[in-house]
């Protein structure tokens, strides 16, 4: 069994024949099966600095490009910083639907509590709950409403 730093692939000589990159190195079959198993388990080839196949982690991020000789995954910083920043923001967009019942079951609690009153809410807050409100009780009545 050979592998091929420049391809990433394995070739086995009695199928491909001649038809084998030049860079290919020899590995046991023990060596490759070893391998095959690290790559089910989430692992990535890559090659070393001798440029034979070796297991490792996946890369940290999709950008990251896997340094030979250094022998580890490398990321430009201010990119790593930016794909961050993104990943934290997409997180946070995703909770966004629920916020607005959540802010509204609060200030119903703080109503109740008499913590605040109406007259404590801004007018266009007042309006977007009333608003809210009509809306979620409408939905109420269509959906026991019996056909």
């Amino acid at each position: 069994m050979k592998y091929s730093k420049l391809t990433g692939g394995f070739y086995d000589p009695l199928i491909h024949g001649t038809n084998i990159p030049p860079d290919a190195v020899d590995i046991t079959q023990a060596e490759h099966a070893a391998l095959m198993q690290a790559q089910q388990t989430g692992q990535v080839i890559v090659p070393n600095k001798s440029g034979c196949p070796v297991s490792t982690s996946r890369p940290p991020y999709p950008f990251s490009t896997w340094n030979q000789a250094a022998e580890k995954w490398d990321s430009d910083p201010a990119q790593s910083a930016e794909y961050q920043r993104n990943q934290k923001a997409a997180q946070l967009s995703a909770t966004d639907e629920y916020m607005p019942r959540v802010t509204e079951d609060l200030i119903d609690a703080l109503i109740a509590k008499g913590v605040i009153t109406q007259a404590d809410l801004p007018e266009a807050v007042k309006t977007k709950l009333t608003e809210r409100k009509t809306i979620r009780t409408e939905l109420s009545v269509l959906t026991t409403a019996k056909p």
